[in-house]
């Protein structure tokens, strides 16, 4: 959608992305998102590597609450979902910690991700299940845990530093 500036994920619309997208092993990493409406209540923003306990990294929402997977263990279900929400998570490769609109969501301790470099895909899972159907503003990964200064900048919500 040209006009609103978002991306419509329409039934069945998804995008296919490379591996080195989303981290791999228990790397660290950092995402942000912002989903202007979705149009079911359990369904997948994001996810790379494989349906398997701590083999995959993903991002849905599970009835009305943000969900970060791992697979089946170690999954994080913070903060409720509402349109325009922003949400970001950085895994410092000992903790991950969750924000929704910059508040702070939850802090929890987990480490032993061991996710396979694989193809990922925004808007859906690893199999046809599960598409988002939905609309959403942006998503911005990183191999890396932002500061809260960058996370803060790319949420939208910090003020640049001034260029010397």
């Amino acid at each position: 959608n040209v006009g609103g500036q978002y991306v419509d994920f329409k039934p069945a619309a998804y995008l296919l992305v490379p591996p080195s997208i989303f981290p791999s092993g228990d790397g660290v990493y950092s995402f942000i998102t912002q989903i202007r409406r979705r149009a079911s209540k359990f369904r997948i923003i994001y996810v790379a590597g494989t349906d398997s306990s701590n083999r995959a990294t993903g991002f849905l929402l599970h009835y009305g609450q943000f969900r970060s997977a791992w697979w089946n263990v170690n999954d994080v279900i913070f903060g409720t979902y509402a349109p325009n929400s922003i949400v970001s998570e950085v895994y410092n490769g000992s903790h991950r910690v969750d924000y929704v609109n910059s508040r702070l969501s939850s802090v929890l301790k987990y480490s032993g991700h061991d996710n396979l470099p694989s193809v990922g895909y925004i808007g859906k899972g690893t199999s046809d299940q599960n598409q988002f159907n939905g609309e959403m503003y942006y998503l911005v990964t990183s191999n890396a845990a932002l500061t809260q200064v960058d996370r803060k900048l790319l949420e939208g919500v910090g003020q640049p530093t001034s260029q010397p």
